[in-house]
């Protein structure tokens, strides 16, 4: 299980600014994405929490299947694999990842997520913004387009596999447990790794300022903040 801190470079810097400027094709959004699923050529994703400062995407990837070549001008990114193995290529060098690993994208980093068996991935969007999207290549044809819109989207039918945090405080399968309070799953699957991530309101601690999307070490005892408790489980 790992931990990875990803940094631009002068690479991406670069290969931004040749793109910047491109006439992106935009569709229509949705005012909100709450009980919508967006479907992509590589499997979909869902809203599944929403706060002023950060969102929370579940991305199902399908095996042998990719997202674009991309960056974010202005949103950090950071993933959690919840299930299944990826890759995540940059302009630098490539990144294999499994169920319980971690990974940190800044804004302006060109990655793409290659699922080398079907992959279940938590993203989180600190700033969140669904059309700050820049696809440098894309194998399914949308080099030139912006974020999926509505004419992409449909409801969530299956409540067992698509879900959203606000409607009940936790959620969970074989694979992870997630809870809005301090809460531990009730299965008998063992735990490999436990997240905390605050997702609403500023904590300090030691002369440290910690804002949204910070990792945690432990869940705090503070009411004026929020924090999403992960467990990555055992399945097998």
């Amino acid at each position: 299980m790992c931990s990875i801190l990803l940094e631009t470079s002068i690479h991406d810097h670069t290969m931004f600014n040749t793109i910047k400027d491109n006439k992106y094709i935009e569709e229509v959004q949705p005012s909100c994405y709450i009980n919508l699923i967006v479907n992509k050529p590589w499997g979909c994703e869902f809203l599944f929490f929403n706060e002023t400062n950060i969102s929370g995407w579940i991305l199902y990837i399908n095996k042998n299947n990719s997202t674009s070549f991309h960056c974010h001008n202005t949103k950090d990114t950071p993933m959690i694999i919840l299930k299944g193995k990826v890759i995540i290529h940059t302009n630098e060098n490539k990144y294999y990842l499994e169920k319980a690993d971690y990974i940190h994208i800044p804004k302006g980093k060109f990655h793409s997520i290659e699922a080398e068996t079907d992959a279940i991935i938590c993203e989180f969007e600190i700033k969140p913004n669904k059309t700050d999207l820049f696809r440098l290549y894309d194998k399914y044809g949308r080099n030139q387009k912006g974020y999926e819109g509505i004419c992409y989207m449909s409801e969530k039918l299956d409540v067992n596999r698509y879900f959203y945090l606000e409607k009940k405080n936790n959620y969970n399968n074989s694979d992870f447990f997630m809870s809005m309070q301090d809460e531990n799953n009730q299965s008998t699957h063992k735990v490999l790794r436990t997240f905390y991530i605050l997702i609403n309101g500023k904590l300090q601690e030691n002369n440290k300022y910690f804002s949204e999307g910070t990792l945690l070490n432990y869940y705090p005892k503070n009411n004026d903040i929020k924090v999403l408790k992960i467990q990555i489980l055992d399945s097998n």
